[in-house]
């Protein structure tokens, strides 16, 4: 982040030099960028970078507890004035955290362009696990709290609410504090090969609702066989909930 600082007793004190040293002294100031321009230009960026990270909070749901940014300018962009902005960001459908590159142009009142990053850090509550849970296990609360942690560092998108992981299957083991992600859980089973099922049959409008045999292990919204009971005839369907399987007949 851009710091400007002045010491409070930088001109209490007075001292004379030979003309040849004062044009000397005089030489850095002249090249020094102006603290107002670099300040603005500074403001507008974190503001910008602020916004960024209020929308990408509010598509999770998510309220952030703690942020960071820290900008760095490239190319003497600090140094011209400029009244109006606008930034661009390559990887602009990437959430806006790590390190991210932004384009300057100034608008008025001389147009220019220039670069700029920003190092982003943004902590939010996530959901990780409050003990050891070992594969195939299907989540519950006891297990289960929420943390603090900083997006940036997680290598995937995690989980931000308790009842998003709660009834769902672990896919590998879970250590202690590990941060809980869609990547590492499926759906549980809500049929399972041998179950007696409802069939519901749509034909052309019309609907029909027989008992069957489950043929298939199946998740929500996956295929499996069924055979319907009354006529033993083998179709496809898709498991719609505990017990319920829909027959659409794109497949027998």
């Amino acid at each position: 982040m851009i710091k400007f600082k002045f010491g409070r007793n930088q001109y209490h004190k007075e001292t004379f030099f030979p003309l040849r040293k004062r044009y000397w002294l005089l030489f850095p100031l002249l090249l020094a960028p102006p603290a107002q321009a670099t300040s603005a230009l500074a403001a507008a960026l974190q503001q910008h970078v602020e916004k960024e990270l209020t929308q990408y909070g509010q598509r999770l749901g998510i309220h952030s507890q703690k942020q960071q940014i820290e900008l760095h300018f490239s190319g003497g962009a600090e140094q011209q004035f400029c009244s109006q902005w606008r930034f661009e960001r390559p990887q602009s459908t990437e959430p806006p955290l790590g390190r991210l590159s932004y384009r300057i142009e100034c608008l008025a009142p001389v147009t220019w362009t220039g670069r700029a990053t920003a190092e982003v850090k943004y902590w939010a509550k996530v959901v990780v696990a409050a003990t050891p849970v070992a594969k195939d296990t299907q989540l519950s609360q006891s297990v289960l709290k929420l943390e603090l942690q900083e997006l940036g560092s997680l290598s995937r998108t995690p989980l931000f609410h308790l009842n998003d992981a709660i009834g769902q299957v672990t896919k590998r083991r879970l250590n202690r504090g590990a941060v809980v992600s869609p990547f590492l859980l499926e759906n549980p089973y809500v049929i399972s090969r041998g179950d007696l099922v409802t069939m519901r049959i749509t034909i052309n409008g019309f609907a029909a609702v027989t008992k069957g045999t489950a043929l298939e292990d199946a998740r929500k919204g996956e295929r499996l066989k069924v055979q319907n009971n009354s006529s033993g005839k083998v179709l496809q369907g898709v498991a719609e909930g505990s017990g319920l399987v829909e027959i659409d007949f794109t497949a027998k």
